[in-house]
């Protein structure tokens, strides 16, 4: 069987919503959020271990909330992590972690997307190991414009050709730390693994995503449930 592992990422201040918390540690039917993303991992039951990455200073608070709501034989496959300043940072740091387990295969996640379905996680482990990259993408309902910098439109973009990226991300996991570490000789900021995944000159495969696997942003989604 392949070895797998699994980088949730929950290190973000959470500025756009707007609330008390931090978006990560708001609940969900009582559940804190990234706890709600941990478990649909959990179940799964293909991952050998999970590593997560929180605020700087929250490591002892997290790790609380996580043993209030996961079962405890489960708490010694999870690492928890402090994030660097940017997600991309984040996540590098969780490969470090991973580097001397050197699992096959590594799905990254945002921990804000709460409603990740395992049988999504399991696509993009199955199609990661087929394909050596996977993600989950959606359509866009909205009409797509490129906007000039003095705010008039430049472009009608074609929506059908466009689609909307989700997590979790699977890559197999020698090649995505090589990816990593390419992007660290850059001053790029990339929008997330797959993109930072063409530094290698490689392709990553698609699969239709989820949409209610959406990623918590602002304060109006949370008053919805």
């Amino acid at each position: 069987m392949t070895s797998a592992a699994a980088i949730i990422t929950a290190a973000g201040l959470s500025s756009r919503i707007k609330m008390n918390k931090k978006k990560q540690y708001l609940l969900l039917d009582g559940v804190p959020v990234f706890c709600k993303a941990v478990s649909s991992f959990l179940s799964a039951e293909r991952f050998k271990h999970i590593v997560i990455t929180v605020p700087k200073g929250d490591i002892e608070y997290t790790t609380k909330l996580l043993k209030s709501c996961i079962e405890p034989a489960a708490v010694s496959m999870i690492t928890l992590i402090e994030g660097g300043s940017t997600r991309q940072e984040s996540v590098f740091l969780a490969l470090q972690v991973l580097l001397p387990l050197a699992p096959e295969i590594v799905l990254i996640h945002d921990g804000a997307r709460p409603w990740i379905s395992i049988a999504l996680i399991n696509k993009i482990t199955d199609f990661t190991k087929k394909y050596g990259a996977c993600i989950p993408v959606i359509n866009i309902s909205d009409a797509l414009k490129k906007i000039a910098g003095n705010g008039y439109i430049e472009q009608h973009l074609n929506k059908n050709r466009v689609k909307g990226a989700q997590t979790p991300q699977g890559f197999l996991f020698s090649e995505i730390i090589k990816a990593h570490r390419l992007a660290q000789k850059t001053d790029i900021i990339y929008l997330d693994d797959a993109e930072m995944y063409t530094l290698l000159k490689k392709k990553v495969y698609t699969i239709p995503g989820d949409p209610a696997n959406r990623k918590l942003t602002y304060k109006f989604e949370m008053e919805e449930e």
